[in-house]
């Protein structure tokens, strides 16, 4: 933000930082702290990044893993992943930007990305995707909405017109119509 204050080229009043992904976690995360953003877009909403994650491993992990048990939840995820070199491969590019090689650290830190009690300090306009078939955050784009106090909008996607995925990557043309429509109603009215 501070740099791109400095430009001649950016107008103040109209900055707006979209998230895809995950950062439809980062991007309400940022809002609640940064208060000269003027617009945000979340897509699709996240408010607990380790949900999807712990919901893809066996519950013995789970209980492992809240138990702290570092050691056996690390050799029993690395015999599990040895069996799929998909499963590998994913979770190898899954961690990286958390800069870690341990499956317990991963699984622990995602636990600690949760919008509860941040959400909330929300104050600028927040657009929400909601894609109806939402595969890795169901339900989290209703519940962002629910707890963001300042001004909103759930936007939902539907199968009807192709939209209905994470992220709307059948429909980015219909995603991006209705978000820079959004922007537009904000910045240009």
């Amino acid at each position: 933000m501070d740099y791109l204050l400095t430009r001649p080229d950016v107008d103040p009043r109209r900055i707006a930082l979209q998230g895809i992904s995950q950062g439809g976690y980062w991007v309400p995360r940022a809002l609640a702290f940064e208060s000269r953003i003027a617009a945000g877009i979340a897509d699709p909403g996240v408010t607990d990044v380790s949900n999807n994650a712990e919901a893809t491993i066996p519950a013995e992990l789970t209980q492992l893993l809240n138990a702290g048990q570092k050691d056996l939840f690390d050799r029993y995820m690395t015999q599990g992943v040895a069996e799929s070199p998909k499963t590998a491969a994913l979770l190898a590019f899954r961690m990286r930007p958390y800069g870690v090689t341990s499956y317990y650290d991963f699984f622990k830190q995602m636990q600690s990305y949760s919008l509860n009690g941040i959400a909330e300090k929300i104050r600028c306009p927040l657009l929400i995707t909601d894609p109806a078939a939402e595969q890795f955050f169901p339900g989290q784009s209703k519940q962002l909405y629910d707890q963001v106090k300042g001004p909103k909008q759930l936007v939902g996607f539907s199968a009807q017109d192709g939209s209905d995925l994470h992220c709307e990557v059948q429909a980015l043309a219909i995603r991006n119509q209705r978000v820079f429509d959004w922007l537009d109603s904000l910045f240009f009215k």
